[in-house]
């Protein structure tokens, strides 16, 4: 009976360590199960880094899979992971196939030139874009194994656009990860008649604003009562978003 029991916990153990041991990281923050939300306009080409992280004591193979919701015809989502970088493809469902890819004990990818974690590239159409959402799920290609973490992009298309009449505004904030408060440094090449900085959360909630008028300057934020976490901060002249860039709030 006891050795019976040890082995049962010896299983319940081993199926633990394989389920926790995949992690996805955006910038320093773990974002395994949670959704990551992007800005994006017509014409635009957005690439997100993420790491993964295998906190196991022993190497993993793994695979990345894909799931979206319609685009736009004209749209392209791709991705590269580990060595590999991936077409995009039709389907709204798509898994790689052929042998997983390892990841060392205790490591992060990218861990070097030519590797990647998941770099999800989103190639928007010229003249439209529309909301939607691609689900990366990575997975242990172990028979068996439960050990699989998951992140959704949820891709936000801005209705206005770029406004023509501007060139992209410099946009900058530090510290960046930030905790009590954070510097935003812009410049501004145009005239413009109304202005502000905006500072929103991961599901699109204003958080900050504060109003402009200059064509360069240097703002301070407070962000004491914020939560740690993923944070958008944009540029808007004349009810149009320039710029838009990703500030990270640390623990307190």
């Amino acid at each position: 009976m006891k050795k019976i029991l040890t082995s049962i916990l010896a299983l319940s153990f081993a199926s633990f360590t394989f389920g926790q041991s995949l992690r996805i990281f955006d910038l320093g923050v773990d974002v395994t199960n949670d959704t990551v939300i992007v800005p994006i306009v017509a014409g635009s080409a957005m690439v997100n880094d993420l790491e993964i992280h295998n906190t196991s004591t022993v190497g993993v193979n793994f695979k990345v899979g894909r799931i979206i919701t319609p685009i736009d015809s004209c749209a392209n989502v791709y991705f590269c992971t580990g060595t590999l970088c991936y077409s995009p493809q039709t389907a709204l469902v798509w898994y790689p196939t052929g042998a997983g890819q390892l990841i060392a004990a205790s490591s992060v990818l990218p861990n070097g030139p030519g590797t990647y974690g998941i770099a999800a590239h989103y190639d928007a159409c010229p003249t439209v874009c529309q909301d939607f959402f691609v689900k990366y799920q990575l997975y242990n290609t172990l028979a068996g194994s439960s050990d699989t973490a998951v992140v959704t992009i949820k891709y936000v298309c801005t209705p206005a656009g770029l406004n023509e009449n501007f060139q992209e505004a410099f946009l900058t904030a530090f510290p960046n990860p930030a905790n009590s408060f954070v510097n935003i440094n812009y410049e501004v090449k145009d005239a413009y008649k109304s202005g502000k900085i905006i500072l929103y959360d991961m599901l699109g909630k204003e958080v900050r604003a504060i109003s402009i008028s200059d064509q360069q300057g240097l703002t301070k934020l407070s962000l004491s009562d914020l939560m740690t976490g993923i944070y958008f901060y944009s540029i808007v002249l004349d009810n149009k978003i320039v710029t838009t860039k990703k500030l990270i709030v640390s623990s307190k």
